[in-house]
């Protein structure tokens, strides 16, 4: 996610409604994004890659995976307030900018959960 991250901070700056895009499940034309933005999408597909492999390590402790109240508990103690995840339910009526800040949020939030918590976090923001 802070491949993700870094990939958001550079289109809420140069692209709002790519960055919208991206937070809304994937960019379309990647083409279409400056050289910065193609290189942190290449980056981001690379960490998607390389988390991917090393969580299919035979024998590794299988976490259940989270359920929606179970994503609001983590965003709550990553900082997130009621209005903010009233907002996330309310995302089709915000701004390019808004939902960009809301994402980029959601992905910066592992740092501040457990390292357990940190894998379902991830697989639950990335199945979305």
């Amino acid at each position: 996610l802070a491949a993700r991250a870094d990939l958001g901070r550079h289109l809420a700056k140069v692209d709002a409604a790519a960055c919208r895009e991206f937070a809304g499940g994937g960019i379309q034309r990647v083409d279409k994004l400056d050289a910065e933005g193609q290189r942190l999408f290449k980056r981001v597909l690379t960490a998607l890659d390389t988390a991917y492999r090393s969580g299919r390590v035979p024998g590794a402790k299988v976490t259940p995976p989270l359920d929606l109240p179970g994503f609001a508990t983590l965003l709550t103690e990553a900082g997130f307030s009621q209005t903010d995840l009233q907002a996330l339910d309310d995302s089709a009526k915000l701004g390019d900018a808004e939902i960009c800040a809301l994402q980029l949020r959601i992905d910066s939030a592992p740092t501040k959960l457990t390292s357990a918590q940190r894998g379902s976090f991830a697989r639950f923001v990335l199945a979305q």
